[in-house]
């Protein structure tokens, strides 16, 4: 669950002429109210040219020093700088009323210090940083509730700064603001784990798993895995890493060896969001001679980057390359045992032109439901494979529908996915749907066979999805593989 604030993925329609967004800036002029227009033209101008925008930029915030605008501007194009906290600082100064200058600041450290998703430097001098922004936090948490969309950043630096009581006070106050973060039940049990709520934790979230079972969601074998990897993903996003790892060296006491791989990897991340890096490169050592062979997920998780520098690092994306490369059939098994039989409930739900679309009409296609949210980080992760897979891979037989859960705005929730080339039809749930799937978090992916039953179904975001489709596909269309 990422909390913060995603109002800068909107954008112009896109294109390539960096000098079409000189234009739309030039155009703006400097007009402080015209600061949305200016931040959406500066996030497509950046994408093709990051040193031109930099430049346009800085000359304006050099002719106009004494503005906050300017410096908020700035300051987000240079936000994985260390200096980009001083121009947020600067704009709150000068504007102390104003929210963009709160916004800079608090998605800096989000985004540089709570994921980890800059320089090990920046993270050192931001980690030094944080205490003297703590009335500044407190500020947004007792402001007016035009403020309330920021509300997420605060609850964020409670669970970063390990202040649970302070956390669930923010999920009160957000809730009364109707902000959608408060309302889902992700964000208490963020607060659950940074308490350290272990039994609870185990409990609420192995009844979520057993009524999944019953209900034909989860096999009955994967349950104590899927359990597992629930408990790290709310340690390891509620900033609860030493109870992270309690739990993985408890694991590790009794679970079979040969599944000890993703267990040291966790135990990896762990310690360096701890900057343990010693104890984290051995914990990879041990994953890596275990078999782990999750290339992607090594490659892609923030939380191990102060490890890249290191010549060691190398070494362990070799090996893990090699176990990936071993363990394809072995994948591929697993993929087709997960295999059901289920009739999959009936619907019928608009698309984003407003025509109508009935599940029980497309028989006699493969039909795959991606059921997701535009701020559902785990669902943003999920796209590109899913895109890879309709572009390159899906058979003519084969329909895919992302459906809405949130009753977005149909233009928004278009724009938001051609932005990212998702070719794909948009559908938007009503909560009967939502029900009928089963659909208590998010994303979930479904695979109807061509009678409409539910063959494969899988639950958050899990790495190789775009291999894991060519497999359930192929298996429902007849066709053999090599594999």
């Amino acid at each position: 669950m990422d909390l913060r604030d995603h109002t800068s993925d909107d954008s112009f329609e896109q294109g390539t002429n960096p000098e079409q967004y000189r234009s739309i800036c030039e155009s703006l002029g400097d007009a402080a109210e015209e600061i949305e227009a200016l931040r959406l033209a500066q996030n497509d101008w950046q994408a093709v040219d990051e040193a031109g925008v930099r430049t346009f930029f800085k000359a304006l915030l050099d002719r106009h020093s004494e503005s906050a605008a300017h410096h908020y501007l700035y300051g987000r194009l240079i936000k994985r700088d260390k200096s980009a906290l001083d121009h947020a600082r600067r704009a709150i100064e000068l504007a102390p009323d104003w929210s963009y200058g709160y916004r800079l600041l608090m998605n800096i450290y989000a985004g540089c210090l709570f994921h980890q998703e800059c320089a090990r430097e920046v993270q050192v001098h931001l980690a030094k940083e944080l205490p003297k922004d703590k009335e500044l936090f407190e500020h947004v948490f007792e402001a007016t509730p035009e403020e309330g969309s920021l509300l997420g950043y605060v609850f964020e630096y409670y669970l970063f700064t390990h202040r649970p009581k302070e956390a669930q006070a923010v999920i009160k106050k957000a809730k009364k603001l109707k902000q959608d973060w408060a309302i889902d039940q992700d964000a208490m049990l963020l607060v659950r784990a940074n308490r350290g709520d272990h039994k609870w934790l185990k409990r609420y979230l192995g009844d979520v798993l057993k009524w999944k079972v019953s209900q034909g969601y989860l096999e009955k074998r994967l349950f104590e895995e899927s359990l597992m990897d629930q408990l790290v993903y709310y340690y390891r996003m509620g900033h609860a890493y030493e109870n992270g790892l309690a739990l993985c060296e408890q694991q590790l006491r009794t679970t079979p060896k040969e599944k000890h791989g993703p267990i040291f990897f966790d135990i990896a991340r762990f310690n360096s969001l701890l900057s343990q890096e010693e104890r984290a490169f051995a914990a990879l050592f041990r994953a890596v001679a275990a078999g782990f062979d999750s290339v992607e997920r090594i490659e892609r998780h923030s939380c191990l980057s102060p490890l890249y520098e290191d010549p060691r690092w190398e070494n362990i994306l070799f090996e893990v390359r090699e176990n990936w490369l071993r363990g394809v059939r072995e994948r591929r098994e697993a993929a087709l045992s997960k295999k059901m039989n289920q009739l999959a409930p009936d619907f019928l739900l608009p698309d984003d032109q407003g025509n109508k679309v009935r599940l029980s009409d497309l028989r006699g296609q493969i039909v795959i439901l991606d059921f997701w949210a535009t701020h559902c980080a785990p669902c943003r992760r999920g796209m590109p494979e899913l895109s890879e897979y309709i572009r390159h891979d899906a058979h003519p037989d084969v329909l895919v529908y992302s459906v809405n859960v949130r009753n977005e705005n149909p233009a928004y929730a278009r724009a938001f996915l051609d932005k990212r080339r998702y070719k794909t039809t948009l559908l938007f749930s009503d909560e009967e749907t939502k029900r009928a799937y089963g659909i208590t978090s998010i994303p979930v992916l479904v695979v109807l066979d061509r009678e409409g039953i539910i063959r494969y179904r899988e639950d958050g975001f899990h790495f190789g999805l775009r291999e894991r489709l060519n497999w359930w596909t192929q298996d429902l269309l007849g066709i053999e593989t090599g594999a």
